[in-house]
C-alpha cells in the first residue's frame, strides 16, 4: 500500500506540474467548472470521516461505516460522471482546449483511484470488522487529499 501512495503521490504531482507549466500558455482559456465538484469535494472529505469512524468503533460496527464510505466514493463518481456531462452538453470536450485536457485527465484519472479504493473497501467489508482498515484508510486519505488538490488546482489556479 505505502507504494501506491507513494506512486499516487508521484504521479499527481507530476500532473501538478505539467498544469502549471502548460497554464501559462497564451492559449490557455479557463474553464467554468460545473458546481457539483464542489458537492464531490464535501462528499470525498465526509468518506474520510466515516472510514475514520469505522477505525474507532468494535469491529462488528465497523462494517456499516465501510459500507457507508463505500457509498460515498460510488456517490463521488457519479458526481464525476455528472460533471462530465454537464460539461458535454457545454459542447466542452477533452479536445476543446487545455484546460478541458486536463479537467477531464486529472478527474478521470481521480476517479480511477477511487474506483480502486472502492474496491479494496469492498473487500474490507466482505471481511465483516477481521480487516485492518489502516492501509485502507492510508490509501483513501491520500487519494481524498489528491483531490482536495485537484479541485483546487482545476478551480482556483
Amino acid at each position: 500500500t505505502f507504494f501506491m501512495v507513494g506512486g499516487a503521490i508521484m504521479l499527481f504531482t507530476c500532473f501538478t506540474a505539467s498544469y502549471l507549466v502548460r497554464r501559462e500558455s497564451a492559449d490557455w482559456a479557463k474553464l467554468a467548472l460545473p458546481p457539483i465538484l464542489w458537492v464531490n469535494t464535501a462528499v470525498i472529505v465526509l468518506s474520510s470521516l466515516t472510514l475514520e469512524a469505522a477505525r474507532l468503533v468494535k469491529p462488528a460496527a465497523s462494517r456499516r461505516w465501510v459500507g457507508v464510505t463505500i457509498g460515498l466514493g460510488a456517490l463521488f463518481v457519479v458526481g464525476q460522471v455528472i460533471a462530465w456531462r454537464e460539461l458535454a452538453l457545454k459542447g466542452v470536450f477533452a479536445t476543446t482546449d487545455p484546460h478541458a485536457s486536463f479537467f477531464y485527465m486529472l478527474t478521470g484519472v481521480h476517479a480511477v483511484h477511487i474506483a480502486a479504493g472502492i474496491a479494496v473497501l469492498a473487500y474490507a467489508f466482505r471481511r465483516a470488522g477481521r480487516a485492518p482498515l489502516g492501509l485502507c484508510a492510508a490509501w483513501w486519505h491520500v487519494v481524498g487529499a489528491a483531490w482536495v488538490w485537484v479541485a483546487v488546482l482545476i478551480s482556483v489556479l
